[in-house]
């Protein structure tokens, strides 16, 4: 495994953390939603950010961090372009 997929995977459970506590801190999640969640992260998401498990790559937490790590690969491509 490459560094770049090491680190797409650390940002993106970072990223999944962030969103959790947002949601949480707005109400749209509760902490069982949050221990939910983690635990499929923990059983479903590979070490370099992807899954091949329905229930997460749906998730909409999941969705928008791994949105976040292709936007910020385009932010760092134009800056060492």
């Amino acid at each position: 495994m490459s560094y770049t997929q090491f680190e797409r995977g650390k940002f993106i459970r970072e990223r999944m953390g962030y969103l959790q506590l947002i949601a949480l801190g707005k109400g749209q999640m509760t902490a069982e939603d949050c221990g939910a969640l983690d635990d499929l992260v923990e059983e479903a998401l590979e070490v370099a950010g992807n899954t091949h498990n329905t229930e997460l790559a749906k998730n909409p937490i999941y969705l928008q961090a791994v949105e976040a790590w292709r936007k910020a690969r385009e932010r760092r491509g134009k800056k060492h372009g």
